[in-house]
């Protein structure tokens, strides 16, 4: 009866695993909070770790998670698999290029007494020098 259910869906490989990079991104700042707050669990009294092993702990979670994004981020911003690199596409490829807009004068305005004022301009309608 494996036929009648909903039919499989296909994802490429190179998709699944930068969707897959992308969920571990948005993970590891959570993940981070977890582990940042395991010395609150750690026993307390005589038998607590003194403060050097508590310090120790929380700068060896830091680094972790900076190694951790640092290798998101170049796996991220690859993009391909390194075992297809007959499939690496363009640098940019599928994004349209920023083309800022042309500055314009801007319109200037006519005040109730009819003269005319420009945006940013004093209460005479004279503009600031």
């Amino acid at each position: 009866m494996a036929g009648r259910g909903a039919p499989l869906v296909f994802l490429e490989r190179r998709t699944y695993r930068q969707r897959r990079l992308r969920d571990a991104a948005r993970l590891l700042p959570v993940l981070g909070l977890f582990a940042w707050t395991v010395p609150l669990l750690w026993p307390r009294g005589d038998a607590a770790p003194g403060t050097a092993a508590a310090l120790t702990y929380l700068f060896a979670v830091w680094a972790a998670l900076v190694i951790a994004g640092a290798s998101l981020s170049v796996l991220l911003s690859r993009g391909v698999d390194d075992d297809e690199p007959g499939e690496r596409p363009a640098p940019g490829f599928g994004a349209a290029p920023f083309v800022p807009e042309p500055a314009t004068d801007p319109k200037p305005s006519v005040g109730s007494d009819g003269a005319a004022r420009t945006p940013g301009a004093g209460a005479g309608g004279e503009g600031r020098p």
